[in-house]
C-alpha cells in the first residue's frame, strides 16, 4: 500500500514545473544557447541570465561545467532529458522509486543524491533539473544546432538604425524578422547583428514577441519593449553585407551574382525606382558580360541588358520596382559570364545613378562600388594543406591553409573512432580561399574536452581532406603582476596600455576591469596586454581578474594613476585590409593615429624600430628584419613626453630578402621625375617584385597626407625594376612618390613633379631599330616609325644621322620640319646589308632635335650580320645543348643561327609564330608577341615562352642564358623547333611552294608556262625550299606592314 501512495503522488510533483516556458516547434537546443550566451555578461531577465547558473554575473566556463553535469539527469540514456511528467526519464525514476539500488544496475542512475535509495530527495534534484531547460521545451538537449540564437535586444539612438538584435547564427543575406505577427526580411551583419528601425515593421512602440527565423531553422522567442528614434526621409541604397566581392567567377557561368545593393524607404509613402544605371569595372572587357539582368529574391525583375562602352542601365517610365513605405527592397545584379572571358582578369559593378518617383536621402554617395571578382576556368574541390597551429585549447585561433575555400561555413571534428563530435563556425576566410580560421570556444572545451582530432572544412564547393588537430587541456589563470613602475604594485592609466603577467592565460584570455571586458591586445601563455579604458577615474582602485582557460583568476585591486586622453593613439597601419595591422620584416610600414607628435620610439615585439619621418598624426618605420613570418608581434609608440600609447597585435606576413627601392620616375621624352597629368609612365628601382605581389600601387603624397593611390595591375617587368602607371589628373606641384609592391609596406618615397606640359613634345612609337641578317641572304624589311606630337603647341624638328653609314637608308629630309601639336608623322628605314656583307655587328644613331621638351631624342639602329650557316665562322653556343655528333638527320626548317634576347628579325617572327601554336609555349595572351600580333622581337616574354619549350622537350630548365642557355635557341633547341616545323608546318610550306609556283606562271607573251617537276628537271632541294619559304615569308611580312601604314594614316 505504502509503494502505490509514491505512485500516484509522483504526478503531482511532476505536473507543478513541467510546464514549457514556449513552443518548441524549430527551435534551438539548449545546448545552442548555451554556446551563444558563453562568455557573456548578460542583463537580468535576459535568455542569457537563465545560464549563469552560479549568478557571479557572467557566464562562463563554471556554468558550463554545472550545464555538462545535466547530463545525470538522463536517467534512460537516451542522451536528453525529458522533464515531461510522462517523459522517459520521469517514468524510469518512477520505476526504481523506493528502490536501494546496487552499483551498476539500471537504477543506480535514479539515485541522484547518491544516497542509496531512489526517494523525494531524488525526485526533488529532478525537479530542480529545469533550469537547465534554457529554451523552455521541457527538455535538456546537448546537441549543437545551426538554428538562429537571440541572446538580447537593445535600442539604439542612430535615426533609422534603432534596434539591434544580438544573437548567432543569423544568416548574413535573409532572415525573417517577427516582431507582434509582422514579417520583415532583412539581413545581418557577420551573422550575429540585425539592425532596423520599428518603422521598417509599421508598428509603434511597445512590447513585442520577436523571433528570427533563417532556412535552419528558427530561433527562440525574446519579450522586449521597444521604442522609436526620429525618422529621416529619401530613399538610402546600400550594399548588402552578402554583397559578393573578392570571390571567384567561372567561364560560362549562368547567372553570376555581381552585386548586392538594398534600398531602404525610411518615408511613410512608397517609392518607385524607375531606372537604374550601372557601370563596368575591373580589368574585363564588356564581352565577358552577357545577359545582364535584375533580380530580387531569387526572381528575376528585368529583361536582358547588354554592355556597351563600360555601362549598362535598366528603364522603366512606369517603375522597375517599388520600395514600400518604412521598407526595403533588395536587388542583385546578374550576369551570364562568357566562355570567351580571360580568366585571371577581374569584373565587377558600380552603381551609378538612380532614378525615382520620389527623393535620394542626400547621404548617398554615387557612385556605390560593389568591388570586383575573379574569372576562372572551373570549380575546382577545396583542399587542406596545412593547420597552424596543431594543437590549442580555448579561444585559440586556428588557421587552416588550403586551396579553394572560398565560403567554408564550418570546421568539423571527429573522435578517434572517426565519429563527428561538434563543430565550430569559421569566423574569416580569405578572398582567395587559401586560409580560414576558427576559434576553439569554451563550449567545445567544456563539452568535449581534450584530445586528438581529425578536422575537415565545410564549404559550397564541397567537403575537404581530414587534418589531424590536438585540443589541450587548460589552468585556471593567475595574475601575479602587471607593468606598473613600483614594485608590487597594480597601477595603470586610464587610457594608456597595460601588461598583466601571470601564468596559464590562454589565446582567448579576457581582462575585466570594474566588472567589464578590456579590450586585448596580446596574449601568451604568461603575458597579457590590455587597453585601460578611458572611462575610469584617476586615484580611484578597480577590481582587475582574467577569464578564460579553465576558469577566473584571482582577483587584484588596480590602482588608476592618471587620464592619458592625450596620450599617443595607433588607429590604423597601412595594411589594406580593412581593421588588420600587417608588416614585413625588412620592410616599411606606415602608422597612423593621433597625439604622435612627441614620440620618439615604435616598439614591435619588444625590437625598437627606426622611425624615418613623423608628421604627428602618421609615423613610417622600417621594420626590424629579424622578425618572423607567420608571427604576431605587440606594437605601441612612445615618447619620454607622450607616455605610452596603445597596444596593437602586428602580423608579419614575409621576410623581405632585398628591401624594394625606386630611384626615378620618368614619362617619354621628359626629364626624370617630371610628370605630365594622363601620360604613361614608368618608375625604377630595384626588387619591386620581391614578394611577386600583383597588383601593385602609386601612391601620391602632398603634405604628409595621400592624394591619390590606385592599383596598376600587371605592371611590374620581370626583373622587378620597373612599375608602369599613367599619371593621375593632379594639380601641378611636387609630390612624394612610393609603390606599394606587397600587401602592407612602401618603397622609399621620391620626389616628383607634376606639371601639364605647355610645349611640344615629340614621343617616338619606339626607342629602338634593329635589323637582323644572315650572310648572304635577303635584307630584312623596312621598319616603319611615327613621331607623334604630344604637346599643345606646334613644334618645328630636324632628323639625322650622324656620320650617316652607307648600309643605312632612311625616308625623310633632314630640312627642319613642322608637327602640329597632336600630329603624327609616318617613318621609314632599311638597311643593305651587301654594303658591308661581313659578320658582325653595326650601329647607328637616329637623332631627332626641334624646340620641343626632352629635345633631343636619340634612337639607336642595330644591323647584325650572322654567318652564314655553312660559314667556318662559329656561332655563339650555350650550355643548352652540344652540338650533334652528327647532323646526317638535321631537320630542314627556318631556324638556321643561334637567338637570344634583344634580337629582331624574320626568324623571330617564324620562332614566336611556332611558340604560339602550343598554349603551354604561348608567349602572350594578347598584346606584344601574342597570336596575330608576333612583332619579331626577342624579349623578355619570347625568352619564357623559349625556356617552357625547353623544359616541355626537356633540353634544359634551369639556370640562366649565359650559364646553362635556358632561355636561348641553342642547336638542341634549333634542331628541337626545325623538327616540331617539319611535323606541322609541311602544309604551310607546300602552300608557299604552289604560291611561289602560281605566282611565275604568266610567261612574257601571256603563255602559261609548266612549272611541274619532271624526270628531267631534278626536284628542289630542302634548302631551295627553306630560301624559297623565308623569302615569301619575308614579302608577307612587308605586305602586313605596308597595310598596317596605310590603315593608320589619315588619307
Amino acid at each position: 500500500m505504502k509503494q502505490i501512495s509514491r505512485a500516484l503522488v509522483l504526478p503531482v510533483l511532476f505536473l507543478a514545473f513541467a510546464t514549457p516556458a514556449f513552443a518548441a516547434t524549430n527551435t534551438p537546443t539548449d545546448y545552442d544557447i548555451m554556446s551563444a550566451c558563453f562568455g557573456q555578461t548578460p542583463t537580468a531577465g535576459s535568455v542569457c541570465a537563465k545560464a549563469d547558473f552560479d549568478g557571479d554575473g557572467i557566464v562562463n566556463i563554471a556554468d558550463l561545467a554545472a550545464f555538462k553535469s545535466a547530463i545525470k539527469y538522463d536517467i534512460n540514456g537516451d542522451g536528453a532529458v525529458d522533464l515531461s511528467p510522462n517523459g522517459a526519464d520521469a517514468a524510469a525514476l518512477q520505476a526504481c522509486f523506493g528502490q536501494t539500488p546496487t552499483a551498476g544496475s539500471p537504477c543506480a542512475k535514479a539515485d541522484l543524491n547518491g544516497d542509496g535509495m531512489v526517494n523525494f530527495a531524488d525526485l526533488s534534484a529532478f525537479k530542480a533539473a529545469s533550469k537547465y531547460d534554457l529554451n523552455g521545451d521541457g527538455e535538456i538537449t546537448f546537441n549543437n544546432t545551426s538554428a538562429p540564437v537571440i541572446t538580447n535586444i537593445v535600442n539604439d539612438a542612430t535615426p533609422n538604425v534603432n534596434v539591434t538584435i544580438s544573437g548567432t547564427n543569423f544568416d548574413p543575406a535573409s532572415n525573417t524578422v517577427t516582431i507582434g505577427g509582422t514579417s520583415r526580411n532583412l539581413p545581418s551583419f557577420n551573422g550575429t547583428n540585425i539592425n532596423f528601425q520599428m518603422t521598417d515593421f509599421g508598428l509603434s512602440a511597445g512590447s513585442y514577441s520577436v523571433q528570427v527565423t533563417t532556412s535552419a531553422g528558427a530561433s527562440n522567442v525574446y519579450q522586449a519593449t521597444i521604442t522609436n528614434s526620429p525618422a529621416s526621409t529619401g530613399l538610402k541604397i546600400a550594399l548588402l553585407p552578402t554583397s559578393p566581392n573578392g570571390t571567384t567567377l567561372f567561364q560560362g557561368q549562368s547567372g553570376a551574382d555581381l552585386a548586392d545593393f538594398v534600398f531602404s524607404n525610411p518615408s511613410s509613402v512608397p517609392i518607385t525606382v524607375t531606372s537604374l544605371a550601372f557601370n563596368r569595372i575591373g580589368a574585363s572587357s564588356d564581352s565577358a558580360m552577357t545577359n545582364v539582368y535584375l533580380s530580387h529574391s531569387g526572381t528575376r525583375v528585368t529583361g536582358s541588358s547588354g554592355v556597351y562602352n563600360s555601362q549598362f542601365s535598366f528603364t522603366d517610365g512606369a517603375g522597375l520596382f517599388t520600395v514600400p513605405a518604412g521598407g526595403t527592397y533588395s536587388v542583385s545584379v546578374l550576369s551570364d559570364i562568357a566562355n570567351s572571358a580571360s580568366s585571371g582578369q577581374q569584373i565587377g559593378v558600380a552603381l551609378a545613378s538612380v532614378g525615382s518617383f520620389g527623393a535620394i536621402d542626400p547621404s548617398v554617395n554615387f557612385p556605390i562600388n560593389a568591388g570586383y571578382q575573379t574569372i576562372s576556368t572551373q570549380t575546382p574541390a577545396p583542399a587542406i594543406t596545412s593547420v597552424s597551429p596543431t594543437s590549442g585549447s580555448t579561444n585559440t585561433a586556428v588557421t587552416l591553409y588550403g586551396t579553394n575555400l572560398q565560403g567554408a561555413t564550418q570546421v568539423r571534428f571527429y573522435n578517434t573512432s572517426g565519429q563527428f563530435v561538434a563543430s565550430q563556425n569559421v569566423t574569416s576566410v580569405s578572398s582567395d580561399g587559401t586560409h580560414v580560421t576558427f576559434i576553439i570556444s569554451g563550449v567545445f572545451m567544456g563539452m568535449e574536452g581534450a584530445g586528438s582530432y581529425q578536422i575537415n572544412v565545410q564549404s559550397p564547393n564541397g567537403t575537404t581532406n581530414s587534418e589531424p588537430f590536438t585540443v589541450t587541456s587548460e589552468s585556471i589563470p593567475t595574475i601575479t603582476s602587471t607593468s606598473a613602475k613600483a614594485a608590487g604594485t597594480f597601477q595603470a592609466d586610464a587610457g594608456g596600455g597595460l601588461q598583466v603577467f601571470g601564468t596559464g592565460f590562454s589565446s582567448g584570455a579576457t581582462a575585466y576591469i570594474n566588472g567589464a571586458p578590456v579590450t586585448t591586445t596580446y596574449v601568451s601563455s604568461t603575458e597579457l596586454g590590455v587597453n585601460v579604458p578611458t572611462s575610469l577615474s584617476a586615484g580611484a582602485s578597480y577590481p582587475m581578474y582574467v577569464t578564460g582557460g579553465g576558469g577566473t583568476s584571482n582577483t587584484v585591486q588596480i590602482q588608476i594613476l592618471s587620464n592619458l586622453a592625450n596620450y599617443p593613439h595607433i588607429t590604423s597601419t597601412s595594411a589594406k585590409a580593412a581593421g588588420t595591422f600587417q608588416a614585413d620584416a625588412g620592410g616599411v610600414l606606415q602608422i597612423s593615429g593621433t597625439n604622435f607628435s612627441g614620440a620618439t620610439a615604435v616598439y614591435i615585439g619588444g625590437e625598437q624600430a627606426t622611425i624615418t619621418s613623423n608628421t604627428g598624426t602618421s609615423i613610417l618605420i622600417d621594420v626590424p628584419s629579424n622578425l618572423s613570418a607567420g608571427v604576431s608581434y605587440p606594437l605601441f609608440v612612445t615618447g619620454p613626453t607622450t607616455g605610452v600609447s596603445n597596444t596593437v597585435q602586428i602580423q608579419i606576413l614575409s621576410v623581405l630578402n632585398s628591401t624594394p627601392t625606386i630611384t626615378f620616375a620618368q614619362v617619354p621624352a621628359e626629364n626624370n621625375n617630371v610628370l605630365h597629368p594622363g601620360e604613361p609612365a614608368r618608375v625604377f628601382g630595384a626588387n619591386l617584385d620581391q614578394a611577386g605581389s600583383i597588383p601593385v600601387e602609386v601612391r601620391f603624397i602632398a603634405a604628409g597626407a595621400t592624394v591619390y593611390s590606385a592599383d596598376v595591375p600587371g605592371t611590374v617587368n620581370a626583373d622587378g625594376t620597373q612599375v608602369s602607371f599613367t599619371v593621375p589628373s593632379l594639380s601641378n606641384g611636387t609630390y612624394s612618390l612610393l609603390v606599394y609592391a606587397r600587401t602592407s609596406f612602401g618603397t622609399n618615397q621620391i620626389s616628383v613633379s607634376v606639371t601639364s606640359p605647355a610645349t611640344g613634345r615629340i614621343i617616338p612609337s619606339t626607342t629602338f631599330m634593329n635589323f637582323h641578317v644572315v650572310q648572304g641572304q635577303s635584307n630584312p624589311p623596312p621598319v616603319p616609325m611615327t613621331l607623334t606630337n604630344a604637346g599643345s603647341v606646334p613644334v618645328d624638328y630636324t632628323l639625322n644621322v650622324p656620320n650617316q653609314p652607307a648600309w643605312l637608308n632612311t625616308s625623310y629630309s633632314t630640312n627642319t620640319l613642322t608637327l602640329a601639336a597632336g600630329g603624327v608623322v609616318e617613318l621609314e628605314a632599311s638597311v643593305d646589308a651587301t654594303q658591308v656583307n661581313a659578320p658582325g655587328t653595326y650601329t647607328a644613331t637616329l637623332v631627332v632635335s626641334g624646340n620641343f621638351s626632352g629635345s633631343p631624342l636619340s634612337i639607336p639602329v642595330t644591323l647584325t650580320i650572322d654567318a652564314a650557316q655553312n660559314s667556318s665562322t662559329p656561332t655563339p653556343s650555350t650550355n643548352e645543348n652540344t652540338p650533334p655528333t652528327s647532323n646526317t638527320n638535321t631537320p630542314a626548317g627556318p631556324f638556321t643561327q643561334n637567338l637570344w634576347r634583344g634580337q629582331h628579325g624574320e626568324e623571330v617572327v617564324q620562332l614566336q609564330q611556332l611558340l604560339n601554336r602550343d598554349p603551354n609555349t604561348q608567349i602572350a595572351d594578347s598584346g606584344p608577341g601574342s597570336p596575330g600580333e608576333e612583332n619579331g622581337y626577342y624579349g623578355y616574354l619570347t625568352q619564357s615562352a623559349v625556356q617552357n619549350f625547353q623544359c616541355k622537350y626537356n633540353i634544359v630548365c634551369s639556370g640562366s642564358p649565359d650559364a646553362t642557355g635556358y632561355g636561348v635557341v641553342g642547336p638542341q633547341t634549333r634542331d628541337e623547333l626545325n623538327m616540331l616545323y617539319d611535323q606541322q608546318g609541311s602544309s604551310a610550306a607546300a602552300g608557299a611552294q604552289a604560291t611561289n609556283n602560281v605566282g611565275n606562271s604568266s610567261g612574257t607573251n601571256g603563255a602559261q608556262t609548266n612549272n611541274t617537276t619532271s624526270a628531267s628537271s631534278p626536284a628542289p632541294t630542302a634548302a631551295q625550299l627553306q630560301t624559297q619559304l623565308q623569302q615569301l615569308l619575308q614579302l608577307v611580312l612587308q605586305l602586313q606592314q605596308q597595310l598596317a601604314r596605310q590603315q593608320a594614316s589619315p588619307n
